[in-house]
C-alpha cells in the first residue's frame, strides 16, 4: 500500500477537464484548487460536454459549463486562469477534430517530459482527453491523469463519467497515459454532505461560500424534491482527486495492474502491458472537509468585500 507520492516540487501545475454545470460536486472541487495555489498551480480549465435530463445535447452541457467555470473565477479576481472550450460531442458522435481545449492541452503537453509529466485532474467524461490523445499520441507518457470516474478494477466499471463516452474512456485507458484512478462506489462517494453540514461547512465563509450553498441547496432539491427531507446526503466526490495531489495524507493510493475497457459487455479486462495504476482505496474524509473549510476561510479573509456573481 502507497501514498500518493510527493516528488513533485510545490505547486502542482495542473490542468482541471470539468462539466462544471453537471452537479454540484465540480463547483467545490474547482474551488478548492484555486483556493490553495501554494499546493496546486492551476494552468486552465477545459469544459467537457455532458447529457442529462437538465440539458437538451453535449453541446449545451459544455458550454454551461464554460460560463459555470467562469462564474467561479469571478471569485478569484487576482487569479488569471485561462478557460477553453471543449468537445461540443462525444467521441462515439464524431471525429476528434481539435477544439480550444485540445489544442492547448497538446501545445502544453510538448513542453513536459515523461519525468516531469504535465498534471491532468479529470471530473467528467474523458472526452477532450482523448481527443487530444488521438490527434497527438505523442504526448501519452508526458501526461499524468487523475480521473474521478468508474470504480474500482475489482467491480464493474459502469459509472456516469465512463459510460458518456465509452469510446473516450476505452482511448485513454488503452493509451499509455500514467494514471491516478479515484473510484466512486465505496471511495469517493464517502465525501458526502447532509444539508445541515454543508451550511455548517459554508457559513462565514464570503460569497464564494454563499456561492456553493446555493448549488448545493440547488442540487439537493434537484435530487430529492421540495420541500426536502432532512438527512439526505449529496455527494461531493469530485474533491477527492484534488485532496490527494494537496496533501499525501488524505488519500491511500495502492499500486494496482492497468486495465484495460471491454466495451461489449462493458467490463475490466486484463492490459498485455505491465504498466501499474495508483488507485484510491480510501479518503480522509473528515481532514479533507477540514481544509477546504480553512481555505475558504482564508480567501474570505483575504477577499472580504469580493462582489457577488450575477452572471
Amino acid at each position: 500500500m502507497t501514498t500518493m507520492a510527493t516528488a513533485e516540487k510545490r505547486p502542482v501545475d495542473i490542468i482541471i477537464d470539468t462539466d462544471a454545470a453537471n452537479e454540484t460536486d465540480d463547483q467545490f472541487a474547482i474551488s478548492y484548487a484555486l483556493l490553495a495555489p501554494e499546493r496546486l498551480n492551476v494552468l486552465a480549465v477545459y469544459a467537457a460536454p455532458f447529457l442529462h435530463c437538465r440539458v437538451n445535447s453535449p453541446a449545451e452541457g459544455m458550454f454551461n459549463s464554460y460560463w459555470e467555470i467562469r462564474r467561479i473565477l469571478h471569485f478569484f479576481p487576482a487569479m488569471k486562469v485561462p478557460v477553453f472550450y471543449g468537445a461540443t460531442d462525444f467521441l462515439d458522435n464524431r471525429s476528434s477534430e481539435p477544439t480550444q481545449a485540445t489544442s492547448h492541452l497538446i501545445e502544453l503537453a510538448r513542453q513536459h517530459t515523461p519525468e516531469q509529466p504535465l498534471h491532468i485532474v479529470a471530473i467528467a467524461a474523458l472526452t477532450n482527453i482523448a481527443a487530444a490523445l488521438l490527434l497527438a499520441p505523442d504526448i501519452a507518457d508526458r501526461l499524468c491523469v487523475s480521473w474521478l470516474g468508474s470504480h474500482s478494477y475489482r467491480q464493474p466499471p459502469a459509472e456516469f463519467n465512463l459510460e458518456q463516452d465509452l469510446l473516450a474512456s476505452t482511448v485513454v485507458f488503452n493509451a499509455d497515459v500514467p494514471l491516478r484512478l479515484f473510484p466512486c462506489l465505496g471511495v469517493a462517494q464517502n465525501l458526502t454532505l447532509c444539508l445541515d453540514r454543508a451550511t455548517a461547512l459554508l457559513r462565514d465563509t464570503g460569497e464564494l461560500g454563499e456561492f456553493l450553498l446555493n448549488r448545493y441547496r440547488r442540487q439537493y432539491t434537484f435530487s430529492f424534491g421540495y420541500p426536502p427531507p432532512e438527512g439526505k446526503m449529496l455527494s461531493i466526490w469530485d474533491l477527492a482527486p484534488f485532496a490527494a495531489l494537496m496533501d499525501e495524507t488524505f488519500a491511500e493510493l495502492a499500486v494496482e495492474n492497468h486495465r484495460h475497457i471491454q466495451r461489449e459487455p462493458l467490463a475490466w479486462r486484463e492490459a498485455p502491458s505491465r504498466r501499474q495504476d495508483l488507485v484510491c482505496q480510501k479518503l480522509a474524509v473528515e481532514a479533507i472537509f477540514e481544509h477546504f473549510r480553512a481555505c475558504l476561510e482564508r480567501h474570505h479573509r483575504s477577499c472580504p468585500v469580493a462582489q457577488s456573481c450575477n452572471f
